[in-house]
């Protein structure tokens, strides 16, 4: 139940900071983000979907030359093995995901971006208008560069 109130919220705020987006807008700010993008950063995700629950908890991933290098639980700390790392996205994995959904037709893709580095800070995309539980949707946030 609470992961079907999150996931209606997270839709009623990317529809207010965005109402759909279209491959144009996807690639504009996928053009944004690699001109200004460092190698090497940190930033907080969080997948949400009717997918098990150990999937959609909230981590840290670090990103080291392009590669994820390390995945940690947020609340907890405790590293994931490298096993697991192929359930998550580089920033530009996460521009993948979206260009997929588009190859996919879905339905309705909504994202929000961040304002300056113009990576995506939020998506919900529904691939089938009509079906329940195909919707997935994804959280990033705090990126911070390494040296």
């Amino acid at each position: 139940m609470t992961s079907r109130i999150a996931r209606l919220a997270l839709l009623l705020l990317t529809t207010a900071a965005a109402p759909g987006c279209g491959p144009s807008e996807i690639a504009d700010h996928q053009s944004h983000w690699n001109a200004l993008s460092p190698a090497s950063y940190t930033y907080s995700f969080q997948w949400g979907c009717f997918c098990a629950t150990d999937f959609v908890a909230p981590v840290d991933i670090t990103v080291t030359a392009g590669v994820i290098s390390a995945v940690k639980n947020h609340e907890s700390g405790a590293a994931l093995p490298p096993a697991r790392f192929t359930d998550y996205r580089t920033i530009p994995g996460l521009f993948d995901f979206l260009h997929e959904a588009e190859r996919r037709n879905a339905a309705r893709i909504t994202v929000t971006w961040d304002p300056a580095l113009s990576y995506p800070t939020s998506a919900f995309i529904d691939y089938v208008k009509n079906a329940v539980d195909d919707e997935m949707t994804f959280k990033a946030s705090d990126l911070t560069a390494l040296p």
